[in-house]
């Protein structure tokens, strides 16, 4: 990762250095937070969630997936097949967004979508092979990026971290 003084490039526009997936550089817009900044939790947490956001997009954009599209796959293929609304409603993602981010999968050929046997009105969405193998593409890549995010942390901080961020992304006091 490299600390550089922020510049133009809008955060949802990363540009990719290299798109090998075992060799991802990145060409982030952050720069060390001031510490008059580091008083407030939200304030951080908002701030390394926009790093850590970046870092992932770019990352996966190295093998071709936007960072919804990696939960697509990971929901089918621990869920197996769904419908486009069940798709949508895990990943907090509208209509018109999952039909973009399915007919992309579509057309690289990592799902399918089929006649639903048990309502005509709509389509299952189905994890092809060649999904499943961008899949295991898609884990090397995180394994990538959480090793260069989370340097500086030990792997007991990792994993405590991981644990506090499950238990509040699980949470439904926010509903």
């Amino acid at each position: 990762m490299r600390r550089s003084e922020p510049t133009k490039q809008p955060a949802n526009q990363p540009e990719i250095v290299k798109a090998n997936p075992d060799e991802v550089a990145f060409e982030l817009e952050w720069h060390p937070l001031h510490e008059a900044l580091n008083k407030w939790t939200g304030f951080m947490l908002f701030h390394v969630t926009e790093l850590a956001g970046q870092m992932y997009a770019q990352a996966m954009a190295s093998i071709r997936l936007l960072p919804q599209q990696v939960g697509v796959l990971q929901l089918l293929e621990s869920e197996g097949p769904m419908v486009q609304a069940r798709l949508s409603d895990y990943l907090s993602a509208d209509k018109a967004k999952m039909v973009s981010l399915l007919n992309d999968l579509e057309s690289q050929g990592l799902v399918a979508r089929r006649p639903n046997p048990h309502d005509k009105r709509s389509y299952l969405v189905h994890l092809l092979d060649s999904g499943r193998d961008r899949l295991r593409e898609a884990a090397k890549v995180n394994d990538l990026v959480n090793e260069q995010f989370f340097a500086d942390l030990s792997q007991d901080e990792r994993a405590t971290l991981h644990q506090i961020l499950v238990r509040l992304a699980s949470s439904n006091r926010f509903t």
